[in-house]
């Protein structure tokens, strides 16, 4: 194998590929990087066996080839080197030769063939969804992903696709966030979805797509225990958590006698400045209803208490309730909105965030004050 690259080109691949990389030494080629150099292109590859990573990039091959590499410290070396050119070429000792400008490396490779063997997907049951809307969704999403291990299928986002329809809804048992957008309906050869991604592949999701150009189309594909999002040279596969997610619409309150329209940052902010006082994870912060005022409080014996108010437009009963703070930031923070209605019923009921010009919701717990 015989290759020559920009530097720029193969730090690009190894920086979307190399968290994928596993740090664990049970299988040492998993700690490596696979190289296959065919037909001008460079393929690099990086699994851990539960989230795969790909990338293509442009390279003259003289010599054609495959092998494998320590990732970590190839992405320190290539992360070292100045702008130019790459020049990396293998023995049959599967001795590894790295120069560039002035700098040499040499290194032990093992060889391609003891790389797992990846699963290839197929584009005629692709579903394609666009790579703003698809950021945009999980970036609404994925903060209610549960950390609970005793709860697998939790930690992981619920996505559905079917009629002209993307949804996706995480929730972690005391919060919930749901999203559904129209996508254009492809041809009746697309397959339905409905699978839970879990919550690493969601986060290399997003590295991903920071990578992609604004009008880029994902691709997406199911396969049997596995799910693949492929977008220009890049490609994520990711196994999918297997069971059954709970009945999500079942928490969706179906009415609510209260709503407030309030301004997002107002809301945020006021709600950041309280929280100081509201202790640890457990604490709490109030929001007690007036007419036409909303004031926002908390209380800690052993820290002290806060209060803050917003004008708003309000005529019913007096009404308090209290949430984790960092439940309502969260939503706020990647509400991408001037505007949110906070629905409630009750003290004792869920609220509802909502956007007023997008299908989004987020349901909240109430704690008790």
């Amino acid at each position: 194998m015989k290759i020559s690259c920009e530097k720029k080109e193969f730090f690009r691949a190894m920086q979307l590929v190399q968290a994928a990389i596993s740090t664990k030494g049970t299988l040492p080629v998993l700690m490596n990087v696979l190289l296959e150099a065919e037909e001008e292109k460079v393929r690099l590859t990086a699994t851990d066996l539960e989230v795969t990573m790909l990338c293509v990039f442009n390279a003259s091959v003289q010599k054609k080839g495959a092998i494998t590499m320590p990732g970590k410290k190839l992405f320190e070396i290539l992360r070292e080197l100045p702008e130019g050119e790459v020049n990396l070429e293998v023995n049959s000792n599967n001795i590894i030769k790295l120069n560039s400008g002035n700098a040499e490396y040499k290194m032990a490779g093992i060889a391609g063939e003891e790389f797992p063997v990846i699963p290839e997907f197929s584009d005629a049951k692709a579903q394609n969804v666009k790579k703003e809307i698809f950021a945009g969704m999980i970036k609404k999403t994925r903060f209610a992903v549960s950390t609970d291990e005793t709860r697998q299928i939790l930690c992981g986002i619920l996505m559905m696709v079917e009629k002209g329809k993307l949804k996706m809804v995480a929730t972690d048992g005391r919060r919930l966030s749901y999203i559904a957008k129209s996508v254009p309906e492809n041809d009746k050869t697309a397959q339905s979805i409905k699978v839970v991604i879990p919550a690493k592949a969601v986060n290399e999701l997003t590295r991903m797509l920071e990578f992609l150009p604004t009008e880029a189309m994902v691709k997406i594909d199911v396969k049997e225990t596995q799910i693949c999002f492929n977008a220009n040279d890049i490609t994520l596969i990711s196994r999918i958590i297997d069971g059954h997610f709970p009945n999500y619409e079942q928490v969706i309150p179906k009415e609510s006698k209260i709503k407030i329209n309030l301004k997002t940052q107002a809301l945020l902010q006021a709600t950041k400045r309280v929280a100081l006082m509201a202790g640890d994870k457990t604490g709490h912060v109030k929001y007690s209803l007036e007419k036409n005022q909303l004031t926002i409080s908390a209380k800690t014996q052993e820290i002290g208490e806060a209060q803050d108010r917003l004008d708003i437009e309000y005529s019913g009963e007096p009404m308090e309730i209290g949430y984790n703070p960092a439940f309502i930031i969260d939503v706020l923070n990647n509400a991408d909105s001037e505007d949110i209605v906070f629905e409630l019923t009750n003290a004792l009921n869920p609220g509802v965030i909502r956007l007023p010009k997008d299908d989004y919701l987020a349901v909240i717990m109430p704690m008790r004050v």
